[in-house]
C-alpha cells in the first residue's frame, strides 16, 4: 500500500524467515560454529557478541565463556525487546524478520522474530511476536 513505508535503506533489507533459516542451516552445518561440534543446533554461541551477555555456568550456551567465540562475525547483543517494558536486556537478542502471518490464529500484525538468542541456551529459536513490541532489526544487503 502506498501509506507504507520501509524501514531499511536503499540498496538493503529485513530478511525473510527463509533468508533466516538458510543462515542457521548454514551455521549448523559447519563444525566450526558449533559450541558443541557433535550438535548441529549448538549455534547460539557463534552469532553472539563475546561480551555484554549475561553470565551464566550452562556449558555451550552464549553466556558461559563469553569472550571466546562469535565465530561467525554476527555479533548480536542482548538488547532484549520493549513488550509493554524493556525485557530480557543483557539477557536476550531478538531480530525481525519480513513476513507477515496469516494463518490459523496468527492476525495480519503478527510476524517471526526468526533469531532469538538467550545467554542460558545454546540454540537459536524462532518466535511470533505481534507488530506491537519493539524488537532488534538486522538488514542484508541486496
Amino acid at each position: 500500500p502506498s501509506h507504507v513505508q520501509e524501514i531499511w535503506p536503499n540498496g538493503w533489507h529485513v530478511p525473510s524467515v527463509e533468508e533466516w533459516e538458510q543462515l542457521l542451516n548454514y551455521v549448523g552445518s559447519q563444525t566450526q560454529y558449533r559450541s558443541n561440534p557433535a550438535n548441529k543446533d549448538f549455534i547460539a554461541k557463534s552469532l553472539a557478541s563475546t561480551s555484554s551477555w549475561k553470565k551464566t555456568e550452562s556449558n555451550y550456551s552464549v553466556g558461559f565463556e563469553q569472550g571466546r567465540y562469535d565465530a561467525t562475525g554476527f555479533s548480536a547483543l542482548p538488547a532484549g525487546g520493549f513488550f509493554d517494558e524493556i525485557e530480557g536486556f543483557g539477557e536476550e537478542s531478538y531480530f525481525w524478520s519480513y513476513m507477515h502471518i496469516q494463518q490459523g490464529y496468527y492476525t495480519a500484525t503478527d510476524a517471526w522474530a526468526c533469531c532469538n538468542l538467550s545467554y542460558n541456551s545454546y540454540s537459536v529459536n524462532k518466535r511470533r511476536y505481534d507488530h506491537s513490541v519493539f524488537l532488534s532489526v538486522r538488514c542484508v544487503k541486496d
